[in-house]
């Protein structure tokens, strides 16, 4: 499987600037994620999943760089601001995202009880997912 994201608007499969899409053997979709639920469990969204049509003309595209570019992260922008910090990075799949968000979590989660003296005021806080 191959993921790209897409620069520019598209007239079909309500793709738009942005939107990154997966190239698998059986054609192209787009992750819809998952619902996170306040207890901590999640279910799959589905995908986005393009018809034959449309798959004929992503695969004329798919290799153009005018049209698609790697869905990697290069760089993530932190700003803080006094109620909020936001990470900010080019799009990617939604399931990735969720996925960095999960990792981060976990990582908050144990931030303040490694005993460094930095970071011991942060901790014993709640974490939510959306």
């Amino acid at each position: 499987m191959t993921k790209k994201r897409l620069r520019k608007d598209l007239p079909f499969g309500k793709l738009s600037s942005g939107d990154v899409l997966t190239k698998s053997n059986d054609g192209y979709y787009v992750e819809l994620g998952d619902t996170l639920y306040d207890g901590g469990g999640s279910s799959s969204k589905g995908q986005n999943i393009m018809e034959d049509k449309e798959c004929e003309m992503l695969d004329l595209i798919w290799d153009n760089s005018d049209w698609f570019e790697p869905a990697t992260i290069d760089q993530i922008t932190m700003k803080a601001e006094c109620s909020k910090i936001i990470l900010s990075f080019e799009p990617l799949d939604l399931r990735q995202a969720q996925d960095l968000a999960k990792g981060i979590r976990h990582h908050l989660l144990d931030f303040g009880n490694d005993g460094n003296y930095s970071w011991s005021e942060y901790k014993g806080f709640s974490l939510i997912l959306k």
